[in-house]
């Protein structure tokens, strides 16, 4: 099946958000509180807000970065970026929705993360990679 670019990026968004669901799952039913990280906080604990307010201001940076990307930084080569910055951010939101709290189980040391975490870090370095080899041609 050959999809179009924007069908595979809607695909992969969805499908990031599907896993975190999913790994969220099965790290709260191998691990029940407290041995898990309930994160309540935005930009990794900088800014506390309540459960609503948190979300909130998620929704809000994710339409003004989905307005910046569409108008600004839009090809078929940076939608995959996007598509994971999206799905994570999405995940985490519904999860803020949702839950009142977003799960945060991977420990990494300095921090504790989710999928949702990484597919939107990952996003973030394959988006300025193809803007940079866009901007080089």
């Amino acid at each position: 099946m050959n999809m179009t670019p924007v069908r595979r990026a809607i695909f992969l968004g969805l499908a990031v958000v599907g896993a975190d669901w999913l790994t969220k799952f099965f790290a709260v039913k191998k691990n029940p509180p407290p041995l898990f990280f309930n994160s309540d906080t935005l930009f990794f604990g900088l800014v506390k807000l309540s459960g609503f307010l948190d979300s909130l201001a998620v929704a809000v940076l994710l339409a003004i970065f989905t307005w910046i990307y569409f108008k600004y930084l839009y090809s078929e080569n940076t939608l995959n970026g996007y598509a994971l910055i999206f799905g994570g951010a999405a995940a985490n939101l519904l999860d803020g929705f949702l839950d009142g709290k977003v799960v945060d189980f991977i420990d990494i040391g300095f921090s504790t993360l989710n999928l949702a975490d990484f597919a939107i870090m990952g996003g973030i370095v394959l988006l300025l990679f193809k803007l940079k080899v866009e901007r080089v041609k």
